[in-house]
């Protein structure tokens, strides 16, 4: 009998570790898909940053579709844990990942006016990239951050507009 118990006793804590796992797993798709409907029910954007600078261009790929490069760096405020997403406007994203920087790392990102450690995730700036079969695309960018005690939450929406030639 206290052989059995400690079997069901054993996989019960097994069962609970593959469950938190997989609860660890969800939390990045779940901001994923937060973010990206954030972008899609936005209605205002600026064409620049008040915080970091931002620049973009697209480039036709040896494949025929373009991709588009988006650059992010120079913070002018201490920004902690970065994430952020683009969305190319009215395109199908049903089966395309969207371009994304610091969701799916399981390190935290900082950008911080004149502080690069690299290995302790502190950069100058990133740059994200994603495909599209337009030649000409509206980007629109979110920009999320937290403060340095990570107790408040920032957000910045950017549009975009990209013209191959």
């Amino acid at each position: 009998m206290k052989k059995i118990l400690l079997i069901l006793f054993l996989l019960l804590g097994l069962v609970a570790c593959k469950k938190e796992a997989n609860i660890q797993k969800e939390v990045p798709y779940q901001h994923y898909s937060d973010m990206k409907q954030l972008i899609l029910e936005n209605d205002k954007y600026t064409n620049k940053s008040s915080y970091m600078n931002i620049n973009a261009e697209i480039a036709k790929t040896a494949e025929g579709s373009y991709r588009y490069y988006i650059f992010i760096d120079n913070p002018k405020v201490a920004m902690y844990d970065v994430k952020a997403m683009a969305l190319v406007s009215k395109q199908d994203y049903t089966n395309l990942m969207a371009a994304n920087f610091g969701i799916f790392d399981d390190i935290k990102y900082n950008l911080v006016p004149n502080q690069i450690l690299i290995e302790k995730g502190y950069l100058k700036g990133f740059v994200m990239s994603g495909i599209t079969e337009n030649a000409n695309v509206k980007l629109k960018l979110l920009i999320q951050w937290q403060n340095e005690e990570h107790s408040d939450v920032f957000q910045e929406f950017v549009e975009l507009n990209l013209y191959y030639r």
